[in-house]
């Protein structure tokens, strides 16, 4: 029925587990009062293989995001946590699984686990696009995107999207494009960061740039990778802070590039973010070096 493995094998045994796995998992917290809803990206399980398909995803039951949720002062902030993830690595085009199989049916099964709760929805890249997705559909108080796709169409300019045509010519095309859906968004605030020197990201940036809401907060940060542009302990640090603060922080910016270490300055002081700036510094020389000698 869908296929993404070149091996019909592969297919037949991706298509199994989709059938029979509900890839997603839910942990009550002892918290404040918000629903927190993970996205988990195509970093799932990768290179794509059905060995690592069985890995990361049948051995291991791979969720993202899971380290971070385990801060205390994320807890102090939450009810629930929801981890969601995406087998077929196709943004939910497809659902998660074969009785929710489709992105409205899976907003509808988290309103429904969320029991009324605020809701916060988080991730990165394939991520992040679920995160504003189903943020928007689920007139989530917060959503939190690093390096979201915008348009799975502009996407396909870096990166092959199967079954583009197949989604283009049916009822998903209306998913393909998230812009409309940001600015139409009232409930609560995006916080938006992206790499300012990584292609694809910037191509994704110029479709919402020119958006007139103020519920959008843009954060450019100077670098050059795909995925989360911030340190690790930087993006722990973003959900714990008031939303408030990171507004004025971002209006600060007023979309100016900043550093890594700059937004963590910001955020965390200038003591951790110099003691990790150095320490990122010497892990690239030390990997630039390893890599020469080879």
């Amino acid at each position: 029925m869908y296929e993404i493995f070149e091996s019909q094998v592969d297919n037949i045994e991706i298509s199994r587990e989709y059938n029979y796995l509900r890839n997603y998992k839910i942990e009550e917290i002892n918290g404040g009062g918000y629903c927190w809803i993970f996205f988990t990206s195509h970093g799932l399980y990768f290179p794509t293989t059905m060995d690592e398909f069985k890995e990361q995803v049948i051995s291991n039951d791979k969720y993202e995001w899971i380290n971070i949720s385990k801060s205390d002062e994320i807890k102090k902030k939450a009810s629930k946590y929801i981890f969601v993830r995406d087998i077929y690595k196709n943004w939910c085009l497809e659902g998660i699984s074969a009785k929710v199989n489709s992105i409205e049916k899976l907003a509808e099964l988290l309103r429904k686990e969320a029991q009324g709760k605020p809701i916060i929805t988080v991730g990165s890249s394939a991520g992040g696009y679920m995160a504003i997705s189903l943020g928007c559909a689920l007139e989530a108080a917060y959503i939190y995107a690093f390096s979201p796709q915008i348009s799975l169409i502009e996407y396909d300019k870096f990166h092959t999207v199967k079954y583009l045509k197949k989604y283009i010519a049916d009822e998903r095309n209306k998913w393909l494009s998230l812009s409309d859906a940001i600015g139409n968004y009232r409930d609560g605030d995006i916080f938006y960061f992206y790499p300012t020197q990584c292609e694809e990201d910037v191509a994704q940036y110029n479709l919402v740039k020119s958006i007139d809401n103020e519920k959008l907060h843009i954060f450019a940060v100077r670098f050059a990778q795909h995925g989360t542009p911030i340190y690790g302990e930087s993006v722990r640090k973003t959900l714990c802070t008031e939303p408030k603060m990171l507004i004025a922080l971002c209006d600060q910016y007023n979309r100016k590039e900043i550093s890594r270490v700059k937004y963590m300055a910001d955020t965390s002081g200038w003591c951790k973010a110099l003691i990790t700036g150095a320490g990122s510094f010497f892990k690239r020389m030390i990997k630039n070096l390893k890599r020469l000698k080879h």
